[in-house]
């Protein structure tokens, strides 16, 4: 249900044209948070350009599933492109449902009460939901980041995005042919399976046990089982997995 509902949002995300001018914000503004990148609007004079933001609006109550009234979209003016940033337009956005409930306080997840830890932002609704992200550099006030540069980063569901050049990736040359590949088999949940496998070394002829085997990670380590000479049994949540 909860990935679902974010393929529905995102499609209406990445489908919505840039907007002309300065227009107003539709909710309490964002706050900012080291690792959501959300912009802190209060005080700043209107911009020419707007972005467009998938929020959580809502927290479900205990283990509730996710509805319609949880997410939202934003649309929130931004300031002028500060020194060492840069502005990217987003082209892929990876829909992973566990930690996406866990910004919701669910499975398990412990939420801060620190003012100082950079998780305590998800305390404030609405934020933007966070994602990782592929796009190209539209604007750039950092070295070695020029316009055109395909990037990597977790800005989160927005269709443009202006963070520090330091939290960005560039993706090499190979990574143009199939962008999407930086997000899913070469992105997090891959090298989950990879680096996992390589602490477990599997031997050809063993057998190997890959629970959750229908997700982006179980999918890759049983690949990956496979390629080592392994005898390759997965497990799943459903008979439909």
């Amino acid at each position: 249900v909860l990935a679902a509902g974010l393929a529905a949002l995102l499609a209406l995300l990445l489908a919505a044209p840039p907007a002309p001018g300065p227009r107003e914000v539709e909710a309490a503004p964002l706050r900012t948070g080291a690792r959501l990148h959300a912009l802190d609007l209060r005080g700043s004079a209107p911009e020419s350009w707007a972005t467009l933001r998938a929020v959580y609006r809502r927290r479900e109550a205990g283990e509730g599933i996710p509805t319609e009234s949880t997410y939202g979209l934003l649309v929130v003016r931004v300031p002028d492109l500060p020194e060492g940033q840069v502005r990217v337009r987003t082209r892929y956005i990876s829909i992973d449902p566990g930690p996406m409930r866990g910004q919701l306080g669910h499975g398990g997840a412990e939420l801060s009460v620190s003012p100082q830890d950079p998780n305590a932002v998800w305390r404030v609704l609405p934020h933007i939901i966070r994602a990782e992200a592929v796009g190209t550099v539209e604007a750039s006030r950092a070295e070695g980041l020029a316009v055109g540069a395909l990037v990597r980063g977790g800005w989160g569901m927005t269709d443009m995005a202006q963070v520090p050049a330091s939290e960005v990736q560039p993706l090499t040359e190979h990574h143009r042919q199939q962008p999407s590949l930086a997000l899913g088999v070469l992105g997090v949940t891959g090298r989950t399976a990879f680096f996992g496998m390589r602490i477990l070394d599997p031997k050809p002829g063993e057998t190997l046990l890959v629970t959750g085997a229908a997700g982006a990670t179980g999918s890759v380590a049983g690949q990956l089982g496979k390629i080592a000479g392994c005898r390759v049994i997965g497990s799943a949540g459903t008979a439909a997995k």
